[in-house]
């Protein structure tokens, strides 16, 4: 069995046993300032990430449009 554990909107540590929540509250505990200060941390990194993939694709068009700018160019200077 595979047990793996989420923060709720309490601040509450639930663990989830094979993907599936435990509803017994009596498993549930508090969450250590540590494992709070990883969830924000963790919240902050996937907005990077979110950003970040968000560039690449802008960068992507633009290089795809400087590719077909290039190639046309280039058909124009051999009279193409």
């Amino acid at each position: 069995m595979s047990t793996t554990y989420d923060i709720n909107e309490h601040n509450e540590v639930v663990p989830y046993t094979d993907g599936r929540r435990c509803n017994d509250t009596r498993a549930y505990r508090d969450a250590t300032e540590l494992e709070l200060s990883q969830r924000d941390e963790i919240a902050e990194l996937e907005k990077q990430v979110e950003q970040l993939a968000s560039q690449l694709e802008d960068m992507t068009i633009k290089a795809e449009n400087y590719r077909c700018d290039a190639n046309d160019w280039k058909g124009e200077a051999l009279g193409n």
